[in-house]
């Protein structure tokens, strides 16, 4: 029996985990479209489309031109978004909203301009959240925010759309092997900053982290399984046997242990 090429749209496909599972998927013949915040020139096996997840019009016009070309859209893949480190105290609140508006309210603003092009009683997002979505952790409180948002907004939003045969997934990656080290908004802290030695070491830490962390194919290939699903899960968690292992203990273990162990591993006492 012929069955049509699932049209899929991914979000921040230009570099890292959008881009791995882009390239995956349209190996795998999917028809897919891969978003940048900018123009990209890049050839490549998927068709990239600008889309700014900070504007409307912008989100509107890339999901336009994908209905137009193929009538459908089948699987988004909402990934586009920014990482962030720097003491509460000392975060503006620019910083704050821009983190937001990239990371839930994007997010949202490209599901309400997908959802009411439905037309098949079936379809999947697949939310790319993180294990910080969790857990929260010294000197990334606005990015943990933002992804204990997405994972109250996810659920919400699989309760809302079951009905009409679309499934809510959620990913929860560990560190990723990508260019998340370079692109990460770093607050600034002056030279008198009381922050300043302890902030400078555990963004050693979460650099090396990446630098040491698994390649992005294992997101695109847990992707891949998550639309040949029938019934997927709602979570997938993946990472590294440490990031396991803090969720466990989260999850076992009163707080302020948890508090305990988490400020011991980044010696917050500097």
């Amino acid at each position: 029996m012929y069955q049509e090429k699932k049209v899929v749209l991914v979000t921040g496909a230009s570099s890292g985990i959008g881009e791995a599972i882009a390239m995956y998927l349209a190996k795998k013949n999917y028809i897919v479209y891969g978003t940048s915040r900018k123009e990209n020139t890049k050839i490549s096996d998927f068709t990239f489309l600008q889309m700014d997840l900070n504007n409307s019009l912008s989100v509107e016009k890339a999901v336009q031109k994908i209905i137009s070309e193929q009538g459908r859209l089948d699987i988004l893949i909402n990934n586009a978004g920014i990482g962030m480190a720097g003491p509460v105290e000392e975060t503006l609140d620019s910083e704050i909203s821009y983190i937001f508006d990239t990371n839930l309210t994007g997010i949202a603003r490209v599901c309400r301009t997908v959802l009411p092009h439905r037309k098949q009683a079936s379809g999947k997002i697949i939310n790319i959240s993180s294990i910080a979505g969790q857990i929260g952790l010294p000197y990334r409180a606005f990015y943990c925010a933002s992804k204990f948002a997405l994972e109250g907004f996810s659920e919400a939003l699989s309760m809302e759309v079951k009905r009409f045969g679309i499934m809510v997934c959620l990913i929860q990656p560990g560190d990723m092997k990508t260019n998340i080290n370079q692109s990460r908004v770093e607050v600034e802290s002056t030279l008198d900053s009381p922050y300043r030695d302890s902030y400078s070491y555990v963004k050693k830490l979460f650099n090396r982290a990446v630098s040491e962390a698994k390649d992005p194919i294992v997101i695109a290939k847990l992707v891949d399984k998550i639309i040949l699903a029938k019934n997927p899960k709602f979570r997938y968690k993946i990472g590294s046997f440490f990031e396991w292992f803090t969720f466990i203990v989260k999850k076992t273990v009163p707080f302020r242990w948890f508090e305990t162990f988490v400020n011991t591993y980044y010696k917050m006492n500097k």
